[in-house]
């Protein structure tokens, strides 16, 4: 029983962890993450709709997004 209370104690506790952390600081992206050439080349690839350059400096990953929604 005590070996089961301490793994499912360990499992809450990583899984704060990996919640509250983020995966990348923002400092962590590199310097050509999300810049205004990048907006712009995706404003023209979308004509200049939708949402346009979606950046998450979460995870350093960037989307052009052409239509209304975003993700998640």
């Amino acid at each position: 029983m005590k070996k089961k209370l301490l793994w499912l104690a360990s499992a809450l506790l990583l899984t704060a962890i990996c919640v509250l952390v983020p995966a990348a600081p923002a400092a962590a992206c590199p310097s050509n993450f999300c810049t205004a050439a990048q907006r712009t080349q995706c404003g023209v690839t979308c004509h200049h709709h939708g949402i346009g350059l979606w950046c998450d400096s979460s995870t350093c990953t960037s989307l052009c997004i052409c239509g209304s929604v975003p993700p998640g």
